[in-house]
């Protein structure tokens, strides 16, 4: 397929210029201001506090598999309503909402990790962390200082973000980012700057680019019944080839699950809070816990409790 010419290369490159604008913006502005917990079972405890790595699953795996369709729906309903006049427009709106009910898998791996502002939330006791047996570890802040270096592998490149819960504010993100794709699409043939030649690359190119916002948006996006988990999520969305390497798979509840783990120095001073013992657990648990603290070396720097939350089985 031809490259584009210096024109449409300037829009195309203007498009993810004006994206990664926005992105740094929120980036400081979701940057966490203060600790964040994950509930996990033992085997999750150790794994990421002993081996000090934390597990990012398969997007198609996460426990409400279809979460993310809250969030591309806001972007399929903008593209329809751009794309019903046919035309190059109509061609490219088409293209990208195929991609999007696709989910993009033939473009990008895409790994989560949740957290949460909630030390000791009913909720996720009981949907996260073996029906209140398991374990809220609490990560300060600094451990998800942004670089200013790239790291070497493409395992350890991640992003952070606060999860949005407000319908408004979710959907004005998606139809902002498919109204500017179109905006440029439009004045690109108006000022005939197309040659037939490169039509197909030029509208292929700008679905490409569009898929960028378009995913961010929903991997951050979820239904207001969700907003009391308070979630952060950390999140590896690369080229699926670059992540294919790194890619590693465990059985959950009979399943084969892949993941991509992320190193983290969780036994560095300060890196870890608190770990809570989970609501349901036995007596001998906060005993248990306070004996792992001890063999990774963190009894003295992490504050053991146990959740003051009054549970009952269900």
């Amino acid at each position: 397929m031809p490259d584009l010419d210096p024109a449409l290369t300037k829009l195309t490159e203007g498009y993810l210029s004006w994206w990664d604008a926005r992105q740094k913006k929120r980036e400081v502005k979701d940057r966490p201001k203060g600790p964040l917990f994950h509930y996990t079972d033992g085997a999750g405890l150790k794994g990421i506090v002993a081996d000090e790595k934390l597990r990012l699953t398969d997007i198609s795996h996460l426990n409400d598999h279809k979460e993310l369709n809250h969030g591309f729906e806001m972007a399929l309903e903008r593209l329809w309503h751009h794309g019903k006049g046919g035309g190059p427009v109509g061609w490219f709106c088409k293209v990208t909402s195929d991609a999007i009910q696709q989910r993009f898998s033939d473009r990008f791996g895409i790994f989560v990790a949740s957290l949460s502002a909630a030390k000791d939330d009913l909720g996720q006791w009981r949907a996260y962390a073996m029906n209140g047996h398991g374990y809220s570890i609490g990560f300060s802040s600094r451990l998800f200082r942004i670089s200013e270096t790239r790291p070497t592998n493409d395992n350890e490149v991640y992003w952070i973000a606060r999860v949005v819960y407000d319908e408004r504010i979710a959907r004005r993100s998606q139809h902002l980012a498919v109204d500017r794709a179109v905006r440029i699409i439009s004045h690109a043939f108006a000022s005939s700057l197309v040659p037939q030649r490169l039509t197909s690359r030029f509208l292929e190119t700008m679905s490409v680019n569009l898929s960028v916002p378009i995913l961010w948006n929903a991997l951050t996006t979820k239904h207001v019944a969700y907003e009391a988990e308070r979630e952060t999520r950390l999140m590896m969305v690369n080229r699926v080839q670059l992540l294919a390497p790194f890619v590693e798979t465990h059985v959950r509840n009979g399943e084969v699950v892949p993941f991509v783990a992320l190193p983290l120095p969780m036994k560095r001073r300060g890196s870890l809070t608190n770990l809570i013992v989970g609501p349901a657990s036995s007596s001998d648990s906060i005993n248990g816990a306070r004996q792992f603290l001890r063999s990774v070396g963190l009894e003295a720097s992490v504050r053991l409790e146990r959740s003051s939350i009054p549970y009952r089985t269900p």
